[in-house]
């Protein structure tokens, strides 16, 4: 069974929905204000693709279009130099 669910972080200024496929995330796709950011990637390896605007993620600027990976159990620090959009797919 799939559902999705919105989730909200930093006072709001950080935004997902989560698609969930028999109880398991599957990917995300959200939207994040100007701001730094931070998280665990606790549900597994995770593959991040900025949609839209510019983010600095763990010390890497990355455009629309760029991939970053980011390992199980790592921390992640996303800074939006602009408001900035993403998919996440966890693998």
């Amino acid at each position: 069974m799939a559902n999705i669910v919105h989730k909200s972080f930093h006072d709001r200024d950080f935004q997902s929905l989560q698609l969930m496929i028999d109880g398991h995330k599957k990917q995300t796709i959200g939207m994040m204000l100007p701001g730094s950011y931070d998280f665990r990637a606790i549900f597994g390896r995770e593959r991040i693709t900025i949609t839209s605007g510019l983010a600095e993620i763990n010390g890497q600027i990355f455009q629309v279009g760029e991939i970053i990976v980011v390992e199980a159990n790592c921390n992640v620090r996303i800074v939006a130099k602009e408001p900035c959009s993403y998919i996440c797919v966890f693998e």
